[in-house]
């Protein structure tokens, strides 16, 4: 049974059953819009906020949309190959699990009962959360913005209103690498050793939104690191 289709809305398909298994790299997981909702100690309501199925009609959608879920089916431990590297699936059922807004928004969504589902690629999540552990996931680390009380340019740009350095952060988690069929070496930073990179600042999750825990992380590929100084 499918849902309703518009440029404005989102298609969803309905299931009377449960999945019964995924192919390949794929993964299940299961989504909680309603969390998005609410912001803040005091549980403001955000006006704009429909179901999940209008998230484009919302105000800003890159920062409300739902990045966060837990993993409900996939293929523990099988090997994946992507361009020229390979990785092991290193989620599963119970995980917690985060993935960029554009990846979640353009997931082929179920609704199961009462439950909305994401049908995903594994390579598209970026970090899983299993018994409080904080593990990045195909080749992503986590980075702490570096403040710079000093004009915007330069080097400088306003995240979540605050001036940062795009060129340069903090590292704070490292996880799961990809591996390669050639002779490639990952040159892999120490925690807590400042990195220097030209991408652009891509948060993990909206100020507003902060379930990994509490704290805004920026999200960066491995790859993208340019080079790094260890902490003194």
């Amino acid at each position: 049974m499918m849902g309703f289709h518009s440029n404005e809305y989102r298609d969803y398909v309905v299931i009377e059953n449960m999945l019964s298994s995924v192919v390949g790299g794929s993964v299940v997981v299961q989504v909680f819009p309603e969390k998005y909702l609410e912001v803040g100690e005091s549980k403001l309501l955000l006006g704009d906020m429909e179901d999940i199925t209008a998230e484009r009609r919302r105000f800003n959608p890159a920062d409300h949309a739902v990045r966060h879920g837990v993993v409900r089916m996939c293929n523990y431990k099988k090997v994946l190959e992507y361009d020229g590297y390979s990785i092991q699936i290193c989620v599963k059922p119970s995980d917690e699990v985060w993935f960029d807004y554009y990846s979640g928004m353009n997931a082929p969504l179920l609704k199961y009962r009462s439950g909305w589902y994401y049908i995903m690629r594994y390579s598209d999540l970026l970090v899983r959360k299993r018994e409080g552990e904080v593990y990045p996931l195909n080749g992503y680390v986590l980075c702490d913005t570096i403040e710079e009380d000093i004009e915007i340019g330069n080097g400088i740009t306003l995240v979540m209103n605050k001036p940062v350095l795009f060129n340069k952060a903090k590292l704070t988690h490292i996880g799961q690498l990809p591996y390669y069929d050639d002779d490639f070496e990952h040159i892999v930073p120490p925690i807590g050793a400042m990195i220097y990179t030209k991408k652009p600042i891509v948060m993990l999750e909206d100020n507003l939104h902060l379930f990994l825990d509490g704290k805004p992380h920026r999200v960066l590929k491995l790859d993208d690191i340019d080079a790094y100084e260890e902490e003194a």
